[in-house]
């Protein structure tokens, strides 16, 4: 497994700083989620500094059914910076002509909620050196907020009926938003789906988000492994999560051709104890259904029980950066309480 590099880590690689000199009062952070603006002195725009922070932030989703960045770049030069321009939610700027060479971190600046860089060294290619040094990192961070904040948006709208019911039958916690509803419940296994019409092309196209939840009993820690949790998905899903025709159900998608498809895992941290965050796709076995999903795998070492949290997007009309981004929050707002009197079959 690879290792997830987490916020712990990324703080410790990068300087934080928190010496601007902020306004009394400060407006919320503007710009898309997943924007980030590079603020370049106009000698720097054009240069091959700039290419390394868009080849950085601009690198592709893995495990997308289609090609979408991770981020997206906008320029704006340092000489002119618009007050609207210094409220947005994720900037980078670059200190040219210092003797040491890091990446700064600073929030709420200018805007509450924003996140500020500072790519700081002695000349440009000393700049190209950290930048590529630091890509996945900075990347990682600029996510990271960005899952916090989606987390923060989502929490305001909660299908809170939902999420105590789910509660006091599974003994876990996590952000349902209130337009979701369930779809199945039954012991040890929770599905519930939001289906939004979209229009392209003059056509009416679904764009469905859903939400499992499954555990099932802790033996051994190879159940953590990625092929194990991969069987163990398959082995549940064909059983609880039936597609729209006749012998349809959800499985996971491991190869296009020659093309490997596995799901990709990380070890992480999650609330403290260990835990493991995958990417993948899935498909509708027996159906023309498919797309990505996400999901974060943690042990109930109380009850004795694994626990899965995932979330999955069918929209193949349409980008999934964002809607995956929801979905990663949400699995990402999974808090376990463990409960000695729920026991796994």
């Amino acid at each position: 497994m690879k290792a997830f590099s987490s916020i712990v880590i990324i703080l410790f690689l990068f300087s934080c700083s928190s010496e601007e000199k902020r306004p009394a009062t400060k407006p919320h952070y503007a710009g898309k989620s997943g924007e980030v603006l590079l603020v370049l002195d106009n000698a720097l725009i054009g240069s091959v500094l700039e290419d390394a922070l868009e080849r950085a932030l601009t690198v592709p989703l893995a495990r997308s059914p289609q090609s979408e960045a991770r981020a997206e770049t906008r320029t704006v030069a340092a000489e002119n910076l618009a007050d609207h321009n210094k409220v947005h939610r994720n900037l980078i700027f670059v200190e040219l002509g210092r003797p040491s060479k890091k990446v700064s971190v600073s929030r709420d600046v200018w805007a509450n909620g924003q996140l500020v860089l500072r790519i700081v060294s002695p000349d440009m290619d000393a700049a190209v050196e950290t930048v590529n040094a630091n890509a996945e990192q900075i990347l990682a961070l600029i996510e990271q907020e960005e899952r916090f904040r989606t987390m923060s948006r989502l929490g305001f709208h909660r299908a809170e009926a939902l999420e105590e019911r789910v509660f006091n039958e599974h003994g876990v916690r996590f952000i349902i938003p209130e337009e979701y509803r369930k779809i199945r419940s039954i012991k040890n296994f929770e599905w519930f789906e939001v289906d939004r019409i979209k229009y392209k092309g003059g056509r009416e196209h679904h764009s469905i988000q859903g939400i499992l939840l499954y555990h099932y009993p802790y033996t051994n820690d190879s159940l953590l492994e990625v092929s194990s949790l991969s069987i163990t998905r398959d082995s549940i899903l064909r059983r609880e999560l039936p597609g729209p025709t006749k012998g349809s159900y959800m499985t996971t998608e491991y190869k296009f051709r020659d093309i490997d498809l596995s799901p990709i895992a990380w070890e992480t941290e999650h609330n403290g104890m260990y835990a493991v965050y995958q990417q993948g796709l899935w498909k509708m076995e027996n159906n023309y259904m498919g797309g990505p999903y996400v999901s974060l795998t943690q042990i109930d070492s109380v009850a004795g029980r694994v626990i899965t949290l995932e979330g999955f997007v069918y929209s193949p009309e349409f980008p999934k950066r964002e809607m995956l981004r929801e979905m990663d929050a949400i699995v990402h707002s999974l808090d376990i309480d463990p409960q000695v009197e729920i026991k796994p079959e």
